[in-house]
């Protein structure tokens, strides 16, 4: 075949291998809605009823990664990595709380978030500021709070418990081991519980 030949072989086998790879939808597996099926799937769970609400999806809401979902009285807070978005009861978007930075009402790492018991403003946990920005439902910025370092550490859920604490749910060892601690916002002071 010689030299030529095999030159011209490889550069056939480079254009093909290059080429780029059509993609459909159905090979990339997006849902679109949901069926029958899925719908009917929670009565033998022993719920007594549910609702399936579709989120509004405008360039604004798109969702990549739900981290956590709780549900107010009049919202649907959704935490989407980085982001903390409300909707409300019939999924319509209406809200980002805060935005990615380092300013005033802006955080790097969403870690956690909490509604206060009252039900009037929200909190977001920033572990790599190490913060806690307090929002009004409404969106509207109310406090700021920065804290020792360390007072977060690998948090990734928390719950307020009264007005002063949060029991807070940190992962170690890449999500093996899991730690439980209080912490006083006053005081800044956290206490690992034991079991």
């Amino acid at each position: 075949m010689g030299k030529f030949g095999i030159l011209i072989f490889a550069l056939i086998c480079l254009c093909v291998a290059c080429r780029p790879e059509v993609v459909s939808e159905e090979s990339l597996g997006m849902i679109t809605g949901y069926d029958a099926e899925a719908r009917d799937n929670g009565t033998d769970s022993g719920i007594a009823s549910f609702e399936i609400v579709p989120l509004e999806t405008i360039p604004e809401s798109i969702l990549s990664e739900i981290g956590r979902l709780e549900i107010t009285d009049s919202l649907i807070l959704v935490q989407d990595h980085a982001r903390l978005l409300g909707f409300d009861k019939a999924g319509k978007f209406i809200r980002a709380y805060g935005s990615n930075g380092r300013g005033s009402g802006e955080y790097l790492s969403l870690n956690a978030f909490w509604i206060d018991p009252g039900g009037q403003t929200l909190t977001i946990l920033d572990e790599y500021l190490q913060k806690l920005i307090t929002y009004r439902m409404n969106g509207d910025l109310l406090t700021e709070k920065t804290y020792p370092r360390g007072a977060f550490a690998m948090t990734h859920s928390a719950v307020c418990v009264g007005q002063e604490n949060v029991l807070s749910e940190s992962y170690v060892f890449n999500r093996q081991n899991t730690i439980y601690a209080t912490l006083n916002l006053k005081t800044g002071e956290r206490k690992p519980l034991y079991t």
